[in-house]
């Protein structure tokens, strides 16, 4: 079963981040129903090929809050501007 949170905020990018939170649970896995009716089970070769990947989501998930709050605290300060390409 899907609950959705319905949050109306007026202001269309708060209501579209609102929005987009909903999709996922706290797992991960997208809430839209019936969206992994047609995704087919991985084989052994598959899965064991994405075990060899090296990846830590928690250090991923620091580096980019730390990215996120060097370019908050230079926006705060004033006078530094961040550009993204």
């Amino acid at each position: 079963m899907m609950v959705m949170i319905v949050y109306c905020s007026h202001e269309a990018m708060s209501d579209l981040i609102a929005l987009m939170g909903s999709l996922i649970d706290v797992k991960g896995r997208i809430q839209i129903p019936h969206i992994y009716d047609s995704v087919e089970q991985l084989t052994a070769q598959e899965s064991s090929a994405y075990d060899a990947i090296d990846f830590d989501m928690a250090s991923t998930l620091l580096t980019c809050l730390f990215g996120i709050c060097i370019v908050a605290v230079c926006w705060m300060i004033g006078g530094v501007t961040v550009s993204i390409p």
